[in-house]
């Protein structure tokens, strides 16, 4: 999918906003996220990974959501992280006791690398605790390709997260996620590396504000390129309007 696409698919959510706005009962959720990653470890072999080094850029993310009364929720988001763009469409339908939501995202760069990514979740509240899955498709292709020559010799990873999160006290909302990553292209593997791994995810949020939503999150992540495994630290904020 080329990313003119997914684009006017994003400008088309927002021209029928204006539409129904007017003829529905309506609401909209806006905002911006920033975040920034670290690490939280020294790497032993390679001292120019250190504890406390930023991992990639700063990230700024702009979302928007529209709430249907019985219709659901459309979504769409663009984000940017030096040379890295993501376009994310998504849509929400609640039931009387959960909720699916489908995506789609296309992330690409300067370098004209490009992934479309595909997923579909669910999730429900047990007790005190929300719980959710997705599986998502991650497909790396070539943008000067068609059809399925262009997914060919791209990356293919299948993604599963498993997640639960609570309100662990009136201001902090706890959340704990297992996300699984198996790579089907081979070619697409380094040298000693697992074509599948796990990575573990806890995030706390902090509420008691409207204007500002701060947040932790520590991680310790698997890769495709080699064995190691990686510790950090993503410290961000949403600013809703």
């Amino acid at each position: 999918m080329k990313k003119s696409i997914l684009t006017l698919s994003l400008l088309s959510i927002f021209s029928y906003s204006a539409i129904a706005d007017d003829s529905t009962q309506s609401k909209w959720n806006s905002g911006v996220e920033v975040d920034q990653k670290f690490r939280t470890s020294t790497d032993k072999d390679d001292n120019t990974k250190k504890a406390g080094d930023a991992i990639g850029a700063t990230g700024l993310k702009l979302f928007t959501s529209f709430d249907i009364e019985d219709a659901g929720t459309i979504g769409a988001s663009y984000k940017r992280a030096g040379d890295n763009n993501e376009l994310n469409l998504n849509y929400t339908h609640g039931f009387e006791n959960f909720w699916v939501k489908g995506e789609i995202e296309d992330v690409y760069n300067k370098d004209k690398d490009h992934t479309f990514k595909a997923g579909l979740g669910i999730g429900t509240s047990l007790g005190a605790f929300d719980l959710n899955t997705r599986y998502r498709r991650d497909s790396g292709y070539d943008d000067s390709k068609t059809g399925g020559e262009a997914f060919k010799d791209g990356s293919k990873i299948d993604r599963f997260d498993f997640g639960a999160g609570t309100q662990l006290t009136e201001n902090v909302y706890l959340k704990a996620n297992l996300i699984d990553q198996t790579q089907r292209n081979k070619s697409h593997v380094g040298a000693g590396a697992k074509d599948n791994f796990q990575n573990f995810e806890l995030r706390a949020t902090f509420g008691g504000s409207k204007y500002i939503q701060p947040y932790v999150e520590i991680a310790n992540e698997g890769n495709f390129a080699n064995d190691k495994r990686e510790d950090s630290a993503k410290i961000g904020f949403v600013l809703p309007f």
